[in-house]
């Protein structure tokens, strides 16, 4: 009979398992988004998210399965990432010490596993999220790079949910509210760098373009933008820039921009959006710390509304002339974080926003230059459609200047 590791029997894993409520519940859209996209960008036939108690590795995700969503704890591969805390890459499972012996190998085909432990806020892991290929195969550093951040996604997801639930408690007159944000919530458009952005988006009225370029010599940092269109006609847009770089820096935007969605989608006002978020977060990210630009656009009548948590301003190109739109606010994770007002204008056919990191202004090491270039080079090429609009703010303003930060432009314009 199959020794288990301790941990896996561990009362108080257990207990935090039991409190994620997902145990033999439904597939669900958000968590299949990720495992879609881990089996996408790794080219393998499985990738799971699994939850494990003392008896069974349920799949709460699962790609590439019919029918059965679990096995047995000591038929699973995620006894061991338990068992250790970290996640486990193998090449070839019956060539490795750790998985040799394991009886899914022969029952379920598998010649190659790589997955993440899946924490719960108190640390405790609930279990992984992997993906698994029917023939030997070596995992490159993208591939384990990708793994990591969905693993962090997926624990983000679960992260939240459980904050949500506190709010209800703390705040009992908020219930209904926040019981439909969970409800609403249905979309993480999670992509490592392009795939770190959310999916094009086509509303009649409505162009919008973006490009992102890393820092010099670094990885994919925090910069992060997201958009969607909400049951109002309207559509939700974010910029964020988080603190810090790589991975965690990454893990740190999406989840910014998952909360400022579920909000948005839950029917938070444009002001309170950014306040809003920094509670959301605070207790599972106490050290995160972004500045966000959150607007929402209305294509039946131009209306734009912005408020800021303490991000750069947007720039206003209307009618031959360039200016910022300018609300005041305090970053996600600094003290009394949120927006002090919103900046509200009606846009005309035609013109165009720009919004960006500080990246893209600070390159140059003087952001008075940096925000005057920027305006200077946007009336020069304003009548770019607005991809390539942001793809030519990026090469001309941060020509020949060293680039120690990411940048992102996002531009979004009227059209009619």
């Amino acid at each position: 009979m199959t020794t288990l590791p301790p941990h896996v029997l561990d009362p108080g894993r257990l207990a935090a398992v039991r409190d994620t409520g997902l145990l033999d519940t439904p597939a669900e859209e958000p968590f299949d988004r990720l495992t879609t996209l881990a089996a996408e960008l790794l080219s393998a036939p499985w990738a799971f998210l699994t939850v494990v108690d003392d008896m069974r590795s349920f799949w709460k995700s699962c790609v590439g399965t019919e029918g059965a969503r679990e096995n047995a704890v000591e038929e699973s591969f995620c006894q061991y990432v338990i068992g250790s805390g970290r996640e486990l890459i193998v090449g070839d499972v019956t060539n490795d010490p750790i998985t040799a012996s394991n009886p899914s190998i022969a029952s379920m085909g598998i010649a190659a596993w790589a997955g993440f432990p899946v924490h719960a806020p108190t640390g405790e892991v609930l279990g992984t999220f992997c993906v698994v290929d029917s023939v030997v195969r070596t995992w490159t550093v993208r591939d384990v790079d990708v793994l990591r951040v969905l693993s962090l996604a997926a624990a983000n997801e679960i992260a939240l949910r459980g904050l949500l639930d506190d709010e209800r408690t703390y705040r009992k007159e908020e219930a209904v509210r926040l019981e439909a944000i969970v409800a609403a919530e249905r979309a993480v458009l999670l992509e490592l760098q392009q795939t770190m952005q959310p999916a094009p988006l086509v509303v009649p009225g409505l162009e919008l373009g973006c490009c992102y370029l890393p820092a010099d010599g670094a990885a994919a940092g925090g910069d992060l933008h997201d958009w969607l269109p909400l049951t109002d006609g309207t559509v939700h847009l974010s910029v964020v820039d988080v603190v810090g770089k790589g991975v965690s820096a990454a893990k740190d935007a999406l989840a910014v921009t998952h909360a400022l969605r579920m909000l948005a989608i839950g029917g938070t006002p444009v002001l309170d959006l950014v306040g809003g978020a920094d509670t959301l977060l605070h207790r599972a990210f106490p050290d995160l710390a972004a500045t966000v630009m959150v607007a929402r656009f209305d294509p039946a009548d131009g209306r734009l509304v912005l408020a800021s948590g303490g991000h750069p301003p947007p720039l206003l190109l209307s009618d031959g002339a360039a200016r910022f739109l300018e609300p005041s606010g305090r970053a996600v994770g600094w003290p009394e974080a949120g927006s002090d007002d919103v900046v509200d204008v009606v846009l005309a056919p035609g013109d165009s926003v720009v919004f960006y990191t500080d990246g893209l202004v600070e390159a140059q090491r003087d952001i008075v230059l940096g925000l005057q270039a920027l305006q200077s080079a946007a009336l020069d090429l304003a009548e770019l459609k607005s991809i390539e609009l942001a793809e030519a703010l990026v090469q001309h303003v941060l020509a020949d200047a060293s680039r120690v930060d990411d940048s992102l432009v996002v531009v979004l314009r009227r059209t009619r």
